[in-house]
């Protein structure tokens, strides 16, 4: 039988380090655009007569 290794590292790298923090960063982003499509969903469903108080 032959003994297989390979040079993948899988102690705390920068590598691992930057897959950490993209993952972080592309999670906040999808948080921040889900939001927005709610709001901007809520808001374009108000009908004309929906308007907050105050406004014409």
């Amino acid at each position: 039988m032959t003994d297989r290794t390979h040079d993948e590292a899988h102690g705390g790298g920068l590598g691992s380090r930057l897959n950490w923090l993209r993952a972080g960063v592309l999670g906040a982003d999808d948080g921040i655009v889900s939001t927005a499509g709610i709001v901007v969903g809520a808001a374009g469903s108000a009908g004309p007569g929906d308007r907050p108080a105050g406004h014409p």
